[in-house]
């Protein structure tokens, strides 16, 4: 949950309903990018979001994303898939797991150099 304090902060009221303000999306860049293309989508990134995609994918594409993926974090950087996804594949060892109750992300180690 969100503190009535963040909320006011980070937040705006619109309609009713509340939406991430300027002080946030002003720092975060949102973009579309093919996951099987040969190169990671962009340069290191601190996070990235693949909640219910790599469902869409075989075994081995699956592999291939989540090469790219650790290709494209700076070390330290996160990935976050969704709760079935993050228990149902094999996820490769080089990405630390850490759990928070029922949430799980992969972490690049924060010394990791890109795969060779």
């Amino acid at each position: 949950p969100v503190t009535e304090v963040r909320r006011e902060h980070f937040f705006t009221e619109e309609r009713g309903e509340w939406k991430v303000g300027a002080l946030l999306t002003d720092h975060v860049q949102f973009e579309e990018h093919n996951l099987m293309a040969s190169k990671p989508p962009v340069p290191e990134v601190d996070v990235v979001f693949l909640r219910n995609v790599l469902s869409g994918f075989d075994g081995a594409a699956r592999g291939r994303v989540l090469d790219r993926m650790y290709d494209t974090l700076r070390p330290g950087g996160v990935l976050v898939l969704g709760e079935t996804e993050s228990d149902a594949y094999d996820v490769p060892r080089c990405w630390e797991m850490e759990r928070s109750g029922r949430s799980v992300w992969w972490r690049k180690p924060a010394g990791a150099a890109a795969r060779v």
